[in-house]
């Protein structure tokens, strides 16, 4: 049975990390254009979504090309390999009452521009 999904769209900041300290820009996913031609990195806060009994949370990303790395609460939770466009994590513990979701990106990787990117989404269901 699918899970129950929270789609993580709005409020989103987009960074450019070799400009720590400029202010971030806000982008809504998916976007329908590619953001930059270098590295960038988005982030998003979210509160603690509640499973119900026999349920747990997984973190659904869609449509993602050149994706580096995910991360919650500064802690890293995948390094998708070159290539990849999909994937679902479990974050188990790493999920406290406020978080911090940050996607890293590097645009190189992807083999052409895509049409859209970033289907992000929590997804609240079954216990595997």
């Amino acid at each position: 049975m699918p899970g129950h999904l929270i789609r993580l769209r709005g409020a989103w900041e987009r960074r450019d990390p070799a400009v720590p300290d400029a202010v971030p820009a806000r982008v809504v996913l998916p976007l329908d254009r590619p953001l930059a031609d270098a590295p960038f990195r988005l982030e998003r806060r979210f509160g603690l979504p509640r499973p119900g009994p026999g349920e747990s949370v997984r973190l659904r990303l869609e449509e993602v090309p050149g994706l580096v790395a995910v991360a919650l609460n500064g802690q890293p939770l995948a390094q998708p390999a070159p290539g990849t466009t999909a994937l679902t994590l479990e974050p188990g513990p790493a999920l406290q009452r406020r978080n911090v979701l940050a996607l890293d990106v590097d645009p190189s990787r992807w083999a052409s521009p895509p049409e859209t990117w970033g289907r992000v989404a929590l997804e609240i269901g079954p216990e595997p």
